[in-house]
Order: C-alpha cells, then structure tokens, then sequence
C-alpha cells in the first residue's frame, strides 16, 4: 500500500453505521485496567451475548489457549457460539 488508508479509500465508520459484524479483541494485558482486571472478561461476555442477539462476532485472542478460555467463559455466560468467529493474533492491547 502505498500512503496512508485514508489516502487509499478507507476509513473507520461510525458505530451507527451498517455493518457485517462486530471485531472485538479479547482483553488480556492486566496493565490496562491495574488492579481491576477481574470482572474485565465476564463485561465482554455480556457484551458478546448482547452483540449476538442481532449480529455476528469476531473475537481476535492471543492463541489457542486464549481461544479455548474464552470459548468456556461465553458457553458459561449462555453465548450461542456458532454466532462467535475467532482469530488468533497477537495483540498488545484490546
């Protein structure tokens, strides 16, 4: 790619606008919330359940068991997960 994204036709839509699905990086770095982290992946549970009430996931996790993790806490939380796509990439942040 030659130029920024925007310079090549791309850019970030607003959350309103019409979409295929929702990307959602899982959250793994406790540095983001010090001290708070607990409850952190039981929010994005709820989040995901109410997500796939009306539209498909895709939840990026850090590897397979990150993957196998996350699969357990949304079954446990009541997550159809043939709504849940997931990818395995390294991330820093979420």
């Amino acid at each position: 790619m030659i130029g920024n994204p925007s310079e090549n036709g791309y850019r970030m839509p607003a959350e309103w606008e019409p979409h295929a699905a929702t990307w959602l990086a899982w959250p793994h770095n406790r540095e983001d919330w010090p001290g708070k982290f607990g409850p952190i992946p039981w929010v994005y549970c709820e989040i995901v359940r109410l997500l796939v009430q009306s539209e498909p996931v895709n939840i990026v996790v850090q590897d397979r068991d990150a993957q196998r993790d996350v699969r357990r806490r949304l079954e446990r939380s009541g997550v159809p997960l043939d709504a849940v796509t997931f990818h395995r990439w390294k991330t820093d942040r979420v």
